[in-house]
């Protein structure tokens, strides 16, 4: 299997177990491939981002309201039941994206 062909799955919008099923590919034999690209990164699908994915503790609602609180990181984090890195990183922008201002 091409690198192009593993990066064109990658950015696909399937999963992982998806794209080894529709090139007739066990999923195990398909994860030892992916081993040998690591420079291509596997987005999730839509399906499984965010508020979309069923285990989530946080919604654009809670993200804008994180991103306007000023109090220490610990302290937010606590009250929403996540972690410091989380609220850091929605903060900066790197995480639900989709309700910055």
């Amino acid at each position: 299997m091409s690198a192009e062909l593993m990066a064109n799955l990658a950015s696909s919008g399937m999963t992982q177990r998806e794209a080894a099923a529709s090139i007739d590919m066990p999923y195990y034999q398909f994860r030892n491939l992916r081993s040998m690209y690591p420079q291509i990164r596997w987005s999730l699908p839509d399906k499984q981002r965010g508020g979309l994915n069923g285990r989530h503790k946080l919604d654009a609602q809670k993200a804008a309201e994180i991103r306007t609180d000023s109090r220490p990181t610990a302290q937010i984090a606590a009250m929403y039941g996540v972690s410091q890195a989380t609220i850091i990183n929605i903060k900066a922008g790197r995480v639900w994206r989709q309700t910055a201002t």
